[in-house]
């Protein structure tokens, strides 16, 4: 089979399957509504239009106009992500979008992949990018998922959107679009295109470009019928298309054949199960057309602002208030969201009345080229008639001058007499005619005008009403934000009040344990005194005590004396005595020791004792400080308590006062409801207007087309008749023009000729000529050069004065059809023809387009000929004729000088610095003889020039470039030369 596909591939000289199943993107077929499609998708991309919509049946080339956007898309301006599987839904399918940009996110949550996605489009957009997201097969797409694309298309700056969406899919996308849940996504449309089928002839035009982008070269023939019938089959439809002809080529093989027949077509949509619709649901189908959804940025940006704030999260709850002040706070923020949608419905429609107003006037503009076009056709209408009455006065002039003919003679000019009466009353009907449809159309248009004036004051209103409802907006938008002020102070201030209240009760709790720690402290430190002093008593009993036994001592130590003072002269009484002093004495000092121990007892226990004296007085000052500390923190804490109680009746102020603002939002979403009904009734009367306005526009061309088809025949009865007229009256050719005629064996059109040139009709004549012998007349104002060699020229001046040169010549091909996508033989013959004289840099196909048509006219320009686009007599001519461009070389002339010495010494040292130079001799105007030295040649001029800045140090002065054809010239010597 591969190989049976391959032989027919061979046999027709194609290189490629033409018509692949699959998208081709690499011959995409470009018609001009197509072109414009993906120019104004382009266009909203770049601009950051926001969301854009395009549907269309099964097979109808959607997938393909979206790759071929991709394509063409500037990879340096625009990032884009491309969506195929859409039975994702919801956050995978934001997820898919994220992938397809390169985001890695680590958690999958909306709110996560959003935060991410609009930090990664913040990036791009400080660096000067815009990103883009296609989504093909859109009609998978649930209302949540579509409703979270609405969500991504809010993600934008103060001025522009960060990413644009373009949906692409089946007409079914329309059905969820217009739901009533997504409202505010339809509304954001701004470019909403349906792709039609082909018609017949784009059908045509697709299957040329197909044939000769896969290398056919003109050999296969598709007959007209055959075009009509591959479309009744298949509806316009690309695929089907595709479908239908890979089997027909195949056939063509299978029976050996070049032409592509009704029959095979016929057998080949039998296999395929494609038959002919029953009649009666055949219908014309129509062109395809781009409406545009007439959307606008202000509006859109209007739409986004109410709903980022109708998105915005709710305020946290307030400790002293309950919920309802919440919803009644949130209902207010939804009412002024509302508001600012309807006022942008308002402006949408606002700006929708002027592009009827647009489309209103440029109708009255083409009513008024109508006009212009029908008053020229009078004015052509009432050359007719004077051309029908010159006729008619001359046929009764020649009646008179054969009164003496004979009857027959007489009775056959008397006939051709009234054929030309005849002839110039219908001429001048007419152009009667032709004067009431003029006057029908000033009618029209003073109609449009008076139209165009209502229109315009409705609109005017519209705007009136529109700035009123955008005034009390603006008011209600700057009391609902000193609203939301005063609300968010008021808040802050009963938080900042809460704190301080909880701050000074924590301190007045800290006091008050702070007081009880001090006044235990202070107990115990009173239950220490009170021991100290105990102890302090008890120490000084015991020094009483002591003191006692001291004196005691001090007592029985004075006895003792006395008693050894009495009895000195016994000696075992002295000793006995003696010893009971040292008893005494030894009791005495155990008594002063132990008294002295008591008083350093006493000393430290009083020293104790005014040490806690002294901390019991400041413990008692600390207990005291803390006390009035803790009375401090609550006589804030209840100032606290009252000043948040105020704070609460200030928030139940401003409830009440949204509740104000949300009752005049209401009112003002109303009257702009009014506003936006009224301008709908006046677009859709304008609109009714305008498309009855084009209805007899259209009409009233017809009408002029068909009046000015029977003038052109009235014309040419009315020649033929002068013809016949002059045929009884003897032309003379002149001799010159016997003489140019019989160069080219045309004698027997020398009188037909003499009579073309005197009345003006050469082209009409040159016409006949041509039919009758193949050669055309050409008519140049500048013969190419030698052309007066190989033919003979005619001088002719025409009735304006102008001298031109005639000449009949017979090409070796001729461009019949010339037209957009027409394909041939001779179109290959001409882009090779303007290719070899440096005018056609692309590709020879065979086909005409545009690269064609401004190549031709840029060789009609250089040749001073009519710059058509097209072909003629003298194009064709001037073509062949033409002479290959010669190619340019420059040299550096670095000095002239009288003798040829000095001249070789340059050459020398140019040599020496590895450069090319020679000397060339000239003669100067005033007849001097010079010796020029010359650096090069180069085939490049800016090589020459860098080379020149190089040796400007080794040259003279006056070193300058010149066009160099090899051969000796005489350019002007240079004043300094010679030095």
């Amino acid at each position: 089979m591969a190989a049976q596909r391959e032989a027919y591939l061979d046999y027709l000289g194609l290189h490629h399957n033409p018509f692949p199943v699959v998208p081709d993107i690499d011959h995409f077929f470009l018609p001009a509504r197509i072109d414009a499609l993906i120019a104004e998708i382009l266009h909203s991309i770049y601009t950051r239009k926001g969301f854009m919509v395009i549907t269309g049946e099964v097979g109808l080339g959607k997938t393909t106009v979206s790759r071929r956007i991709l394509q063409i898309m500037d990879d340096q301006k625009v990032e884009t992500a491309l969506v195929f599987n859409t039975f994702v839904q919801g956050t995978e399918l934001l997820e898919e979008i994220n992938r397809d940009f390169g985001i890695v996110s680590e958690g999958k949550s909306l709110q996560n992949l959003l935060a991410v996605l609009n930090t990664f489009l913040l990036e791009r957009f400080a660096s000067g990018k815009n990103c883009a997201v296609i989504i093909d097969d859109a009609q998978n797409l649930t209302l949540d998922s579509l409703e979270m694309l609405r969500l991504i298309s809010n993600l934008e700056t103060n001025s522009d959107k960060l990413v644009q969406l373009i949906l692409v899919g089946q007409p079914e996308l329309m059905a969820k679009l217009n739901a009533h849940e997504l409202r505010q996504l339809r509304s954001r449309i701004v470019v909403l295109a349906e792709v039609a089928p082909y018609t017949v002839e784009e059908m045509k035009q697709y299957i040329y470009f197909k044939l000769n982008a896969a290398g056919s070269r003109g050999t296969l023939t598709i007959p007209e019928r055959s075009f009509r019938l591959m479309h009744l089959l298949t509806g316009g439809n690309p695929r089907r298309i595709n479908i239908l002809l890979d089997r027909c080529l195949y056939g063509l093989f299978a029976y050996n054949t070049m032409q592509l027949s009704q029959r095979l077509v016929t057998e080949v949509a039998g296999e395929l199960g494609m038959h002919r619709p029953k009649p009666a649901w055949r219908k014309k189908v129509a062109s395809l057309g781009w409406p545009v959804f007439g959307t606008v940025g202000l509006a859109g940006a209007a739409v986004a602002a109410g709903m980022v704030l109708m998105m915005r999260p709710p305020a946290p709850v307030d400790p002293l208030h309950d919920q309802k002040v919440q919803e009644e706070r949130q209902k207010a923020e939804n009412a002024k969201a509302e508001a600012a949608f309807e006022l942008a419905k308002a402006k949408a429609a606002r700006e929708q009345a002027a592009a009827e107003l647009t489309k209103a006037q440029g109708a009255k503009e083409q009513a008024l080229s109508e006009l212009a076009k029908v008053q020229a056709t009078q004015e052509k209408a009432k050359a007719e008639v004077a051309a029908a009455r010159a006729a008619e006065s001359l046929a009764m002039q020649e009646a008179a001058k054969v009164k003496e003919s004979s009857s027959s003679e007489g009775k056959a000019l008397a006939e051709a007499l009234g054929k030309a009466r005849a002839s110039r009353e219908q001429a001048e009907a007419k152009a009667g005619e032709t004067e009431a449809r003029i006057e029908e159309l000033n009618k029209q248009i003073q109609s449009q005008e008076q139209t165009l004036a209502e229109v315009q004051q409705a609109r005017q209103k519209a705007e009136s009403e529109t700035s009123e409802a955008q005034v009390q907006l603006e008011r209600l938008k700057s009391e609902a934000k000193h609203q939301a002020e005063a609300l968010a102070q008021a808040k802050a201030a009963q938080e900042q009040s809460r704190a301080e209240a909880e701050k000074a009760k924590a301190e007045a709790l800290t006091a008050q344990e702070e007081a009880k720690r001090q006044g235990e402290a202070l107990t115990q430190a009173k239950a220490a005194q009170e021991q100290t002093l105990a102890e302090l008593l008890k120490v000084r009993q015991e020094q009483e005590q002591a003191r006692a036994e001291v004196s005691k001592a001090r007592m029985a130590e004075a006895k003792a004396l006395t008693d050894a003072a009495q009895t000195v002269n016994s000696t075992t009484d002295n000793a006995q005595l003696t010893q009971h002093l040292a008893a005494t004495r030894t009791a005495r000092e155990q008594a002063e020791a132990k008294a002295s121990q008591v008083e350093a007892s006493l000393s430290r226990l009083q020293g104790e004792a005014q040490n806690k004296e002294k901390t019991l007085t400041e413990l008692t000052a600390a207990r005291q400080e803390s006390e009035a500390k803790a009375e401090r923190a609550e006589s804030q804490l209840r100032e606290l308590q009252a000043k948040a109680q105020n704070q609460a009746k200030a928030l139940e102020e401003a409830v009440t006062a949204q509740k104000k603002a949300q009752q005049e939002a209401e009112q003002a979403q109303q009257e702009a409801a009014k506003a936006q009904a009224e301008a709908r009734d006046v677009l859709a009367k304008a609109k009714a207007e305008r498309e009855k306005a084009e209805a007899e526009i259209v009409q009233a061309r017809k009408e002029t087309e068909k009046a000015i088809s029977q003038m052109r025949a009235a014309k040419e009865e009315v020649q033929t008749l002068a013809v016949q007229v002059e045929s009884g009256q003897t032309v003379k050719p002149p001799e010159e023009v016997r003489q140019f005629l019989a160069a080219y064996g045309l004698e027997n059109q020398a009188e037909g000729f003499t009579r073309a040139l005197r009345e003006g009709w050469l082209g009409e004549m040159g016409e006949r000529i041509a039919a009758v012998s193949g050669q055309r007349l050409v008519t140049l104002d500048r013969p190419p050069p030698g052309t007066q060699d190989k033919y003979t020229l005619f001088q002719h001046t025409d009735a304006a004065g102008k001298s031109r040169a005639l000449l009949f010549w017979k090409p070796a091909y001729a461009v019949d059809s010339f037209y957009y996508g027409y394909t041939g033989p001779e179109i290959h013959k001409l882009q090779d023809r303007l290719a070899a004289l440096g005018l056609y840099p692309y590709p020879v196909d065979g086909v005409v387009g545009k690269n064609t048509m401004k190549a031709l006219s840029r060789f009609q320009q250089i040749q001073h000929l009519p710059v058509t686009g097209t072909t003629d007599s003298a194009t064709l001519f001037s073509l062949e004729h033409a002479a290959p461009p010669k190619e340019r070389h420059w040299v550096i002339q670095g000095g002239a000088y009288r003798d040829r010495p000095a001249a070789e010494e340059i050459v020398q040292k140019m040599k020496g610095l590895g450069i090319r130079s020679f000397v060339q001799p000239i003669t100067a105007k005033d007849g001097k003889k010079w010796e020029t030295v010359r650096i090069g040649p180069f085939a490049d001029r800016d090589e020459a020039s860098i080379m020149l800045q190089e040796l400007r140090p080794h040259l003279d002065r006056d070193a300058k470039i010149i066009e160099w054809t090899g051969a000796q010239t005489a350019p002007k010597v240079p004043s300094a030369a010679g030095r």
